[in-house]
């Protein structure tokens, strides 16, 4: 037994201690090793993949290479299609999954098992893509495809439907009915639905909100067709066959929050984006006397298109009822009530900052100006477009005035552009004779001359995009091209003839992406097609890669390929 009294032993002691300390101060890197951040996928499957001849079928197994979070399973699994009684769910153990079968298959017929994007393992990694097993009862597999692109936001887990098309097509199908062949868009929009049988298709991109894989006018978002895709011997796979979503709407704008701003400056907000060129009528009256007080300016705001703002004389601190003119959407939809009328309090805030000008697009001493871009004047409150036009002057190089249009789609950023276009490499400047500019309230803006110059961009920095667009459709047809750079927000287009070499001219020097609409009804729009009464939307593509525009030099050879649906 240790004397803990002598010395020895209290040296010992002492020792054991430290050590003891020492041990427990020590760090170690904490186990488990990196983060595991990748997707499961399938090591085994039962039946194994493209396996024919399965006349009968009990279960169906597929083996992860990982354990999988069992809740997210829910809503991710489909068999296709789809039998009378939908398959149970079991688990073998956490990376076995069985789905027990109660009803037969259907004779010569290809099945395709699959699992969406959102089944994840126990870390939360979910599958970039859906993963299939494709099987037959019959004697081969189907091997009809259609790929394509979903473009937009918040797309993931967007579903792509195909339905047989035999005889006639009613337009609440997709409303009504799930489709026997569906798949799922990847993270980049990217679909790929395989085995179909030789037919006629109608296909339709379904983000869905409430998960009941139909379609719900309004709370679901659509994307339409621009044709039926036909597969047969000659065309058993179909490409490029894109999407675009639209939120169908077919109710009118709700009147929500009406306030004042100031004491001249009323804002009033609906549920949903206004037509921005409808003309509104605003006028406020007094609630005791009905005295009617018109508004001197509306339009919509830049910033939200939802709301409108209205400009007034002075109003006093008390209740106003305001009218305006029923408001129409951007489908078209206009309030059966008209006009609307809303109760607002005025507000008394008494002296406000005099209407100020604020800045010019192009800035003083702009360097590299495109030669598409308008002078954009801002202002703080809106203008009198009288004064301002009678006190403005364009001036070339050598300080010769040059006339213009102007445009006022707002009051507070009225632009011009001069009638004869502006020079590559030239340099413009304007001035502004402050003392005679007033706002909409006859108030003088300042005692001073405003002037900017700028310069545009020279020949030398511009380049040139060809190439052609091909379609198997009508040669009358038009197609619009839309450049996109992919820093800034120079956007170029042009409207070229089908089947012509098209040359896109003066595009800045940069990377774009580039898209090609074939405009079926020369509007120089994309239409997105609708549901009910059913519209085809029409066809559009993406340049494969970005596109490199160099100064002085054509990039050619980006061409465009419709193929027949």
């Amino acid at each position: 037994m240790l004397n803990l009294k002598h010395p020895l032993s209290i040296a010992l002691s002492a020792l054991v201690l430290l050590l003891l300390l020492t041990q427990c101060a020590i760090r170690k890197p904490p186990g488990g090793g990196p983060e595991d951040k990748t997707p499961p996928s399938i090591i085994s499957t039962f039946p194994t993949p493209d396996s024919t001849g399965v006349l009968m079928l009990d279960y169906i197994e597929v083996e992860f290479d990982e354990a999988i979070d069992q809740s997210s399973i829910r809503n991710q699994v489909w068999l296709s299609p789809e039998p009378p009684t939908a398959p149970e769910i079991k688990w073998e153990n956490s990376r076995t999954l069985r789905l027990e079968l109660s009803d037969s298959l259907l004779a010569d017929q290809t099945y395709l098992l699959t699992l969406g994007t959102g089944v994840k393992d126990i870390r939360g990694n979910e599958l970039e893509e859906p993963l299939t097993l494709p099987f037959s009862s019959g004697d081969k597999i189907d091997q009809g495809s259609i790929s394509g692109l979903l473009d937009g936001n918040d797309i993931e887990g967007t579903f792509i439907y195909a339905y047989k098309v035999d005889g006639e097509f009613p337009d609440s199908t997709i409303a009504t009915l799930k489709p026997q062949n569906f798949t799922q868009v990847n993270k980049d929009g990217v679909y790929h639905i395989r085995y179909l049988k030789e037919g006629q298709y109608r296909l339709f991109a379904l983000a869905d909100g409430n998960g009941d894989r139909l379609y719900t006018l309004q709370a679901d978002r659509l994307g339409l067709p621009s044709g039926d895709v036909l597969l047969d011997s000659l065309q058993p796979a179909v490409e490029q066959f894109n999407f675009a979503l639209v939120t169908e709407d077919t109710t009118a704008p709700k009147k929500g929050r009406v306030r004042a701003l100031d004491h001249r400056q009323i804002e009033l907000r609906f549920n949903e984006r206004l037509d921005s060129s409808q003309v509104f009528t605003v006028s406020a009256y007094d609630s005791l006397g009905r005295q009617t007080i018109p508004a001197l300016r509306t339009e919509r705001s830049a910033d939200d298109p939802s709301h409108l703002h209205a400009w007034f004389k002075p109003l006093e601190a008390k209740d106003y009822m305001l009218s305006v003119t029923a408001p129409r959407d951007i489908y078209g939809n206009v309030s059966a009530v008209s006009p609307l009328e809303m109760r607002f309090r005025g507000k008394d805030d008494g002296d406000i900052d005099s209407t100020r000008y604020v800045k010019s697009e192009p800035s003083a001493n702009k360097q590299g100006v495109w030669g598409k871009t308008a002078l954009t004047l801002y202002f703080s409150q809106p203008i009198d477009r009288q004064s301002l036009e009678a006190a403005f002057t364009f001036y070339d190089a050598d300080s010769l005035p040059l006339p213009g249009v102007w445009s006022w789609k707002s009051w507070l950023a009225p632009a011009f552009r001069p009638d004869s276009g502006l020079q590559k490499g030239a340099e413009y400047w304007w001035q502004v004779d402050m003392t005679k500019v007033k706002d909409i309230y006859g108030q003088v803006l300042g005692d001073t001359l405003r002037s900017a110059r700028f310069m545009m961009l020279a020949e030398t920095e511009l380049g040139e995009i060809s190439g052609l667009v091909a379609s198997s459709d009508s040669s009358d047809l038009q197609a619009v091209l839309i450049a996109r750079h992919i820093q800034n927000d120079i956007e170029v287009r042009d409207t070229v003839k089908v089947g012509e070499t098209y040359e896109i001219r003066e595009v800045p020097d940069g990377i774009y992406t580039l898209q090609a609409i074939l405009d079926r009804n020369n509007n120089g729009q994309f239409d997105r097609g609708q549901s009910n009464p059913f519209q085809f939307a029409e066809p559009f593509q993406f340049y494969a890669d970005t596109v490199r525009v160099r100064k002085r030099w054509t990039t050619q050879g980006i061409n465009f390929q419709f193929q027949r649906p």
